[in-house]
């Protein structure tokens, strides 16, 4: 069938100074790729990304991902405890579910 690239992880000092044309491009092409996919939030099934927000951005980690079970949730969504479902190390900027956070 498809393809079944679904996340991607860039090392860390990639994030710092400037991207090659390259990367600007394939970049562009990944988050046009997952666009056309329609993937939904794991919880609550809408549509990713929202609005203008793009899977990859200039911090060049994977938004809307869990990079622990790698399920993708939007940013509105909370669990019964009312805390973000997925949320976000202030270390590595990498987004870990309340799931996969207990785990750890």
């Amino acid at each position: 069938e498809g393809c079944s690239l679904s996340h991607v992880q860039f090392p860390s000092v990639w994030s710092e100074g400037g991207k090659s044309i390259q990367f600007e491009q394939f970049r562009i092409r990944y988050n046009e790729m997952l666009d056309n996919r329609g993937v939904g939030c794991a919880k609550c099934n809408t549509n990713l990304p929202p609005g203008d927000l793009s899977w990859i951005g200039e911090r060049i980690v994977q938004n809307f991902t869990c990079y622990e079970c790698l399920k993708h949730f939007c940013i509105t969504c909370t669990n019964d405890d009312g805390e973000d479902v997925l949320g976000h190390c202030h270390n590595c900027k990498k987004g870990y579910c309340t799931d996969c956070q207990k785990s750890k």
